[in-house]
């Protein structure tokens, strides 16, 4: 693995770790926009009165930091869709980056696999995730 794909590597897994955070973020920014806030300001005219609504429309589609939070819970979430053909490599990843009880060996251990296949397995949970965000690793 050359250093691109290692630090892709990390990077996709801090994606993962933050997955919640990240929904939480994106549910913030919106009611942001909703509710009127801080976000600038984009002013759509239909007839001589600005149009709210259309502006808050414009907002939410045109925002760089909500495009690219729905870019990531998205690929996380196609990945979550594709392992449900393994309960197990599903719970793996749960079990690792959303609940974050257990180490690895304590991972392991409750899932009854061995060493290689957790490794294995977390490679091609991270690849997975890589792909649909467009990354190399």
């Amino acid at each position: 693995m050359n250093k691109i794909e290692h630090s892709n590597f990390k990077l996709i897994e801090a994606e993962l770790y933050g997955y919640n955070d990240t929904k939480k973020e994106l549910e913030l920014m919106e009611e942001e926009i909703l509710e009127g806030s801080a976000f600038q300001e984009v002013c759509v005219q239909s007839g001589t009165t600005g149009d709210t609504t259309a502006n808050k429309a414009i907002k939410m589609i045109s925002s760089k930091a909500i495009l690219e939070c729905e870019r990531r819970i998205k690929a996380i979430e196609k990945t979550l869709v594709i392992l449900q053909q393994d309960e197990t490599k599903l719970r793996m990843l749960q079990m690792k980056y959303f609940e974050r009880k257990f180490t690895d060996t304590g991972i392991m251990n409750e899932l009854h696999i061995g060493n290689n296949t957790f490794y294995r397995w977390r490679r091609e949970i991270v690849k997975l995730v890589g792909s649909y965000l467009g990354w190399r690793v």
